[in-house]
């Protein structure tokens, strides 16, 4: 009968890389790669003994946190027992004692390496551990807690959310734990690609993602009794809603933003302009597509940005803009921090509608105000009925009464938006007059209106303009 040896190894993770040791001359396996680790002594349990070996191969404290798989190798003496646990570490410098070499390596590059056959047969296993690894950014105080570090969860919580209080001391979550946090989670970063600020301060923000798709997130600053921001933040790559007057629809679908993805366009753009002081902050999903259609996503990342011990944005400076996909306003309805609603409206006959925005043909007019109805309203709260104003199309007198009828009985404001220029050059704004006399129809009809203020239109980022390309392709 062969000897069964047992050994245990550390998958060690940090944001796209995993850590692997190569055996230096003279030793088992030289030349070959593996994970760091070694043999289970006599009455040991595995994780003391996964921690002792890291010690003494890296000069690092460890710590187990799940058994991923057993791989075995045989041969006719023996059979090597190798079992895999995902291990966080309190630092990701590690010391070169017995190894050739210390990497960190992403999949595809480990897979063009010589590992030892047990150790080759976990990067199969270890992919769909890469794959499932969730974010820091969505990672409650109650998890964080879980972490063997001296800082508690609210405290970590605070300093991922609000990067601009962790360089101070007294936020400070130190290196260790940071290394705990990093090797536990994902905490990949958006990049800003570029950002275009247009003459009335507007800063027009250009994100690539991991995956080098790019979206754009607008940073609007004014000055209206108190200094306050509002940031328009987009929930979708591209947009498969195919509006006839907004750029993003050029684009198509390409995919949904993970919830991650929305939180840190707020948290990144927050830490880089400002401001620090988030009561204030609003903050409306109205930038790249159509928030609904991501609703678990959308949903996910206001719970984290109303959280009280992050950001705490509160749901009355938050604002959801549907086209009006009706299906997902129930997972509104069910959150504790809602954001107030609003609904692009665009024209007042179901056909006009569809011609301009596709959706129509499932949700019309009709279906749209019976929602509305139905909304469950917080004292002095209004759905805001967004209204893009095209020259010729949407602008007339009977548009503007037809537009006072929907909205009269509603707890609204009508909000009027001249149309801003986009490479689909179909349509224009109307003349000054032409929106003045369209509001003031409204106005004695009852009806509560307010007209959108054009902002960075210069660079491209005003309402409809969002491509995620420079300004000067607009």
């Amino acid at each position: 009968m062969s000897e069964i040896i047992e050994v245990v190894a550390a998958l060690i993770v940090r944001e796209d890389r995993i850590f692997a040791a190569q055996r230096g001359p003279g030793r088992t396996h030289a030349g070959l790669w593996e994970f760091p680790g070694g043999k289970i002594e006599r009455g040991e349990a595995p994780r003391d003994a996964l921690s002792r070996e890291i010690q003494e191969e890296l000069h690092v404290r460890s710590y187990s946190r799940e058994f991923i798989s057993t791989r075995e190798t045989r041969d006719a003496d023996r059979t090597i027992r190798v079992h895999l646990y995902r291990t966080i570490v309190e630092s990701t410098a590690f010391e070169c004692t017995e190894h050739a070499r210390l990497a960190w390596l992403t999949l595809e590059e480990a897979r063009t390496l010589e590992w030892t056959q047990a150790d080759a047969a976990f990067l199969e296993d270890i992919a769909d551990v890469m794959a499932s690894r969730r974010h820091a950014m969505l990672a409650r105080p109650e998890a964080l807690d879980d972490l063997p570090a001296r800082a508690g969860g609210r405290h970590i919580f605070r300093a991922l959310q609000r990067p601009w209080d962790a360089q101070r001391p007294h936020y400070s979550i130190g290196h260790k734990c940071r290394a705990l946090v990093e090797t536990q989670y994902d905490t990949s970063c958006l990049h800003i690609a570029e950002s275009l600020q247009a003459p009335d301060g507007t800063t027009r923000i250009i994100y690539e993602l991991q995956d080098g798709a790019r979206v754009e997130t607008i940073h609007m600053p004014r000055d209206v009794k108190t200094p306050r921001v509002t940031l328009c933040v987009s929930s979708q790559v591209g947009c498969a809603m195919n509006c006839a007057f907004c750029a993003t629809a050029t684009l198509g679908f390409r995919r949904n933003l993970t919830a991650a993805e929305i939180v840190q366009q707020v948290t990144v753009a927050l830490d880089t302009y400002g401001p620090h002081e988030t009561h204030q902050v609003n903050l409306v999903f109205m930038g790249m597509g159509e928030a609904l259609m991501n609703v678990s996503h959308v949903t996910e990342a206001i719970e984290i940005l109303s959280h009280p011990y992050g950001l705490n944005i509160p749901a009355v400076r938050m604002t959801l803009s549907t086209s009006g996909v009706l299906d997902g306003l129930d997972a509104l309805k069910s959150l504790s921090c809602r954001p107030n609603l609003a609904v692009s409206i665009n024209a007042t006959t179901d056909d006009m509608r569809t011609r301009l925005m596709p959706i129509t043909r499932k949700y019309g007019l009709g279906a749209i105000r019976a929602a509305l109805e139905s909304w469950p309203y917080r004292p002095h709260e209004k759905v805001l009925l967004e209204y893009v104003l095209l020259s010729g199309v949407n602008d007339s007198d009977e548009d503007a009464r037809r537009l006072a009828a929907f909205a009269l009985g509603l707890p609204h404001n009508i909000n009027i938006i001249p149309y801003n220029a986009t490479p689909r050059d179909a349509f224009c704004a109307p003349p000054a007059e032409r929106v003045a006399a369209f509001i003031a129809i409204l106005q004695e009809a009852g009806c509560f209106v307010t007209q959108r203020v054009a902002r960075g239109v210069q660079v491209g980022g005003a309402c409809g303009q969002l491509l995620a390309k420079r300004a000067g392709r607009i």
